[in-house]
């Protein structure tokens, strides 16, 4: 959330600043006061479609959340490196397994490892999670939260795994 608010205000700066040096250039008046406003008006034009598009994105992954039949002890968002593509999704560790939903682009993409059939999971315990199946299928999670999942791996009894 905070991203967003530091992108638009970037993004209205630069504006401001690029229309300020466009008016003086043509020599138009007030061409600060004009300036400031439309960076204001930039920044918050911006960060209304960045709240819309996050909330329309929220509103599908929440559909698709709601088809998850098993326990969802801990989610988190990052990208999912297989052997074919590198894909943004959303990661829920469940009773069952890991479930990875990604509806960026598509083809879309939801799938399911069970618990059953994953046989280990390493990390660099900063941001990167590597889980390694039985059907020598390699998962790689890159994420910010990966090192917030291993008390809660733990409390799961999942650290067999690690």
């Amino acid at each position: 959330m905070k991203g967003k608010f530091i992108v638009s205000a970037f993004c209205g700066i630069f504006f401001a600043i690029v229309t300020f040096y466009v008016l003086e250039y043509i020599k138009f008046e007030n061409a600060l006061l004009i300036s400031i406003f439309a960076g204001l008006m930039f920044y918050l034009m911006l960060l209304i479609f960045l709240l819309l598009y996050e909330n329309i994105l929220n509103k599908r992954y929440y559909e698709a959340e709601k088809n998850i039949k098993s326990n969802i002890w801990f989610k988190f968002n990052g990208n999912i490196n297989t052997a074919n593509s590198v894909r943004n999704a959303n990661i829920y560790f469940t009773d069952d397994g890991i479930v990875f939903i990604s509806l960026d682009t598509k083809p879309y993409v939801i799938e399911e490892v069970l618990i059953q059939n994953i046989e280990k999971i390493q990390s660099d315990y900063i941001n990167k999670l590597n889980i390694y199946t039985n059907d020598n299928r390699l998962f790689i999670i890159t994420s910010s939260e990966v090192k917030e999942l291993f008390p809660i791996l733990n409390e799961h009894n999942w650290m067999n795994k690690v």
